[in-house]
């Protein structure tokens, strides 16, 4: 498999936020690691991105550290280098990624999914819209590096994509079904948030399936990972009744699913909406 970089943009005053998906043979991220990245903008609109195998643990300057954070969280955290240069299409800094899930058919042993992000100091990559995609068309690999060739996707599916994202929090733009298999089959992350989560988070709805309600070891669990317990009756009935309504809902909390998938479980999760509210 070669490797893939698809990178969404979002420009926000002097700086565009960054948040991609990588997909290679060999990468490791793991919880969460940082690497330096610089990119030259050509005339034609396409970037040239080279990005660092060297990782190391993004910290600030309280030498804080952040893996317990979503990623989409680390925007306004002091982690992001400035790069020097005179030429504003030369641009650069630092791209923070983190292992993300992989589907059901894809091996672990060949293929690694990393979610990225990036904020850096740029209007340049845009053109004059405030939201835009990046997908990579060529590949090289050196000692030190990955370098992608990168070309804005302006096909009318994707710019729609990129529209719908407007407004919305950073965190959708993972859970969006921007992001693309080699094969060009579209599909969505479950979330950017650390793996330990997905499985606190699975945790949580086989307690209200088995007991109703979180065990007090759960409970304590997400405390310590920094989760929100909602034990909110609503909320209880909700995830018992998608969960009858689709079992195989749990397993996004260990797998990718599919468009397929996803759209069954958003027709069941509206369904039961409706009969709540009496529609």
């Amino acid at each position: 498999m070669q490797n893939k970089l698809e990178l969404t943009m979002r420009e926000v005053g002097r700086h565009t936020i960054l948040t991609g998906v990588l997909l290679s043979q060999d990468f490791k991220a793991e919880n969460l690691s940082a690497m330096e990245m610089s990119a030259h903008i050509r005339s034609d609109g396409s970037v040239l991105m080279s990005i660092s195998k060297n990782t190391y643990e993004p910290k600030d300057e309280f030498n804080a550290t952040f893996e317990k954070h979503s990623l989409s969280e680390l925007t306004r955290e002091s982690i992001w280098r400035g790069y020097q240069s005179d030429d504003p299409n030369h641009i650069g800094g630092v791209v923070v990624g983190r292992e993300n899930l992989l589907f059901d058919t894809e091996c672990p042993e060949t293929v690694t999914r990393t979610a990225l992000i990036s904020v850096i100091e740029t209007t340049n990559l845009l053109n004059g819209t405030d939201h835009g995609v990046l997908r990579s068309v060529q590949f090289e690999e050196s000692n030190v590096a990955y370098t992608f060739l990168l070309e804005p996707d302006t096909s009318p599916e994707t710019l729609e994509l990129a529209a719908s994202l407007r407004g919305d929090g950073l965190m959708s733009f993972y859970r969006k079904p921007i992001w693309t298999l080699p094969d060009g089959t579209a599909y969505r992350l479950t979330g950017d948030q650390p793996l330990i989560h997905n499985q606190l988070f699975k945790k949580q709805i086989r307690d209200f399936i088995q007991f109703g309600g979180l065990t007090a070891e759960t409970r304590q669990e997400m405390r310590d990972n920094w989760l929100n317990n909602n034990e909110d009756s609503e909320f209880v009935d909700f995830a018992i009744a998608l969960n009858n309504a689709c079992p195989f809902s749990l397993e996004r909390y260990d797998r990718l699913l599919t468009e397929k998938e996803m759209k069954l479980i958003d027709t069941e999760a509206k369904r039961y909406l409706r009969a709540q509210m009496g529609q």
